[in-house]
């Protein structure tokens, strides 16, 4: 690029950069909420009502029109979001970021959810398409009634293209595909399998009790246990795999109250910490429809919520959804990569399919266009070679990238009138596992595990698959014999991501079940279930793991001081003085240097501390303290030498522990630092403009509260929380209370922007109206939009 050049783009830059702060500091996107407007597309009059949260109520005649507002609603609030969620589904994004982009692009146009989303939009019934259609007219008449678009559109010079059908499609598939990642955790063993002693394998790996499991049945396919699986499970690995030097929480109970059924549910899906948050919470009602609850903006509805008659919250299922199959390439007989690209299977070589996508890249002010080839086996779309020569490739098989009728499943879910209803239509959701606890008005209580999941023998999809043997795609689970619960005898279902429970093989990346064990103690022990205690139920902070490994360490703790502040704790993860804050430091002290003896190359994908890419979540960072607890139970574990090094360790182990605690407790009260960040916190000005300000917040992985952190200097940084909380009273809606991180719209420096952040962090919530004449009386705004 010559120097003219540069100063044109820096000069854009510049010009950009005071347009978007000219839109933020002058409120210019900001919509209106109040008043009269006109719209052609709309069918009859709708009234949109804004309560002091924010939160829109869409009053309609008809069905169609509350799906237009509930469209139009997404427009004013997070239209920013929407246009991220797209581009990146789509594989879209370097047209904004430039080369930064470009890899991540690539893989989206390799895993193609655009062509899944397109044969979703083939699969709609007229009905459906026109309720879809309805929501796209009012995502457009809302982008219409602004003044200016959101500021990040002039900071990044991007234009709002029309949404349409299938942007509502493949943003669903965004979301599916984002909780269908355990082909990555295949990889992840693959490369941890290179490396690590066979003495050490069954130590590592989670195993599930089947004393608490989501659907109340034991979790052991094939009659033997977790360790038994998985050793069988390796060693078939090894005969083929390379050998060289790669949550949430969901709660419901029946109780009586002065002769008559209370049903409580409560419900806070965990998600990256982000601004805006994930979930836009709304109400929509009209004709034979109306929901309340957190939805996702660019997809009409909720995703967990309550209409009139049911209520339901959910979970991720963590299940088997996913394969990685190795596809060996074939050679000719000087070894030599046959053309065209062939690949073996049983029956001999097949080819490739093969087609181009053309990815547009920022470059110099314009976007230039490269043309790149995606493969795709009888597996499914081929993500990346696995080596540098292209003799073996990973093709992705995954329920999650199979067309269906989503739209159908998903609407039908918010119209339901029964538990019984509820789980009969989640027989039909699509790929991806969820968790659904649910509850309705006649007093009844259910659970499901809704998806599709392989059928592999017990422990198979641990590993990448080898494709020259395979059969080809695996079968899935029918759905009526997946795991399902309805008013079970102890009146209550808990879900925090444990093993659903069954005799079938659904998969090994379960969490530990902690979470759920500590929010059944906390209802087994309380005289009365109240919305209050389910509030204080998801803002708990009690780490079970760390309080198991303070019992174990305290025989061997010289130090008075730590001695003293690791006696005197209660459990709880509230502030960077306490014991907990202590132990957490020696906790990672101990995975460090147990992790680099089992193996130095990949320690940190063994604890969990990075992915496949650098800095992740994977299920090895839930499993990492129940890891270490189990560790140091007992000092004949392989990993110690002897009880002199068993000690050793621990001793190392405290003094780290002791050096960070000090540091930490001098700088701040906090346990750990909460602050939801703006999409583009990394550039200069606008980015730290556009996001919260740091307040204090508690917990960890592994607590009822979701606050799971990262180090950075003294400091833990929340990077997972509760995207959403709902705690619903069944059949006294108007009872029932929400919270989110952030704030109701996307818009920076909008009022309700960030309004919810620290009342959030405080475990506080708001009413999640329901009555007509409740939300009338707490009206703040109120528009009315005519045709015209």
């Amino acid at each position: 690029m010559g120097t003219f050049s540069r100063l044109a783009q820096f000069i854009i830059s510049i010009f950009r950069l005071l347009s978007a702060l000219v839109v933020y500091w002058l409120r210019l996107s900001h919509p209106e909420h109040k008043g009269m407007i006109e719209s052609e597309t709309v069918g009859d009059s709708i009234e949109i009502i804004r309560d002091p949260s924010g939160v829109a109520h869409v009053f309609a005649e008809t069905s169609q029109d509350a799906f237009w507002g509930n469209g139009f609603v997404h427009a004013q609030d997070r239209l920013w979001q929407m246009e991220t969620f797209r581009r990146f589904a789509r594989g879209q994004l370097a047209e904004l970021a430039g080369e930064s982009a470009f890899e991540s692009d690539l893989l989206m146009r390799k895993i193609g959810l655009h062509r899944v989303a397109s044969g979703d939009v083939n699969l709609l019934d007229s009905q459906d398409l026109q309720l879809l259609e309805a929501y796209v007219q009012g995502v457009a008449a809302g982008v219409n009634s602004l003044r200016s678009l959101p500021p990040e559109f002039h900071l990044t010079g991007t234009k709002f293209d029309p949404w349409s059908v299938g942007d509502v499609m493949i943003t669903a598939r965004l979301i599916l595909f984002s909780f269908a990642g355990n082909w990555r955790t295949e990889l992840i063993r693959e490369k941890l399998l290179s490396t690590i002693d066979q003495k050490y394998w069954g130590l590592f790996e989670p195993v599930h009790p089947d004393a608490f499991t989501a659907s109340k049945s034991d979790y052991a396919p094939g009659g033997r246990d977790a360790k038994e699986r998985l050793l069988e499970s390796y060693n078939q690995a090894k005969r083929w795999l390379p050998v060289s030097t790669g949550a949430s929480n969901a709660w419901t109970t029946q109780s009586i109250l002065d002769n008559k059924t209370q049903i409580l549910l409560a419900g806070d899906p965990h998600v990256e910490l982000r601004l805006p948050g994930l979930f836009h919470v709304s109400h929509i009602r009209g004709g034979d429809f109306e929901v309340t609850g957190a939805g996702i903006a660019g997809i009409p509805g909720v995703l967990m919520g309550h209409n009139e008659s049911v209520a339901w919250s959910i979970t991720a299922g963590t299940a088997d959804v996913a394969d990685c199959v190795i596809e060996e390439v074939s050679t000719n007989d000087d070894g030599d990569t046959k053309q065209p690209l062939m690949y073996l299977t049983p029956d001999g070589a097949e080819k490739f399919k093969s087609f181009t996508e053309l990815i547009g890249i920022k470059r110099d002010g314009h976007i230039e266009y490269v043309e790149e080839a995606i493969l795709e086996s009888r597996h499914g779309p081929i993500i990346s070679p696995l080596d540098q020569d292209d003799s073996r490739m990973i093709a992705l098989s995954s329920t999650a990238l199979t067309p269906s009728d989503v739209g159908h499943t998903f609407i039908r879910l918010m119209r339901a009138t029964t538990v019984e209803e509820l789980s009969d239509g989640l027989k039909d959701w699509p790929g991806t596992t969820f968790n659904f606890v649910m509850a309705d008005t006649d007093g009844n209580i259910g659970y499901r595990l809704a998806g599709k999941v392989f059928t592999h023998k017990p422990g198979e999809g641990l590993f990448p698959r080898n494709g020259s043997e395979s059969l080809g795609i695996s079968p899935v689970h029918p759905a009526e014999v997946m795991p399902a619960i309805m008013n079970p005898a102890d009146r209550s279902i808990v879900s925090a991501n444990q093993a659903a429970g069954s005799v079938l093989e659904l998969g090994e990346d379960w969490a530990e079940p902690r979470r759920a064990e500590r929010i059944q103690e906390l209802l087994d022990s309380a005289e009365v279930h109240s919305p209050q205690l389910f509030k204080q139920i998801q803002c708990d902070q009690f780490s079970a793991n760390l309080v198991a490994l303070r019992d174990i360490l305290l025989p061997f703790v010289r130090n008075e001081q730590c001695l003293s502040i690791m006696n005197s704790w209660d459990g709880s993860l509230a502030t960077s003085k306490s014991g907990g804050s202590l132990l957490s430091y020696v906790s990672a002290a101990i995975a460090k240097e147990l992790s680099e003896r089992i193996t130095s190359e990949y320690a940190e994908l063994l604890r969990g501390q990075i992915d496949l890419n650098g800095d992740g979540y994977t299920s090895f960072s839930t499993r990492n303290q129940g890891w270490v607890v189990t560790a140091v139970s007992d000092p004949n574990m392989p990993w110690f030498r002897d009880q002199d090094d068993y000690e050793a360790v621990i001793a190392r182990a405290l003094d780290v522990g002791k050096s960070k605690f000090e540091l930490s407790s001098n700088e701040t009260d906090w346990f750990s630092t909460f602050q939801p960040r703006h999409s583009l916190y990394a550039i200069p000005i606008v980015g730290r403009l556009w996001s919260s300000s740091t307040t204090g917040f508690g917990g960890d992985i592994n607590t009822v509260s979701q606050g799971a952190y990262k180090e950075v200097g003294n400091t833990r940084e929340v990077i997972v929380t509760a995207g959403y909380r709902q705690v619903l009273t069944v059949d006294c809606w108007d009872e029932s209370e929400f919270s989110i991180p952030t704030g109701i719209s996307g818009i920076p420096g909008h009022p309700n922007y960030l309004d919810l952040s620290q009342e959030f962090s405080d475990g506080e919530y708001r009413p999640l109206l329901w009555r007509e004449s409740s939300i009338r009386e707490a009206m703040v705004s109120r528009l009315l939009i005519t045709r015209g």
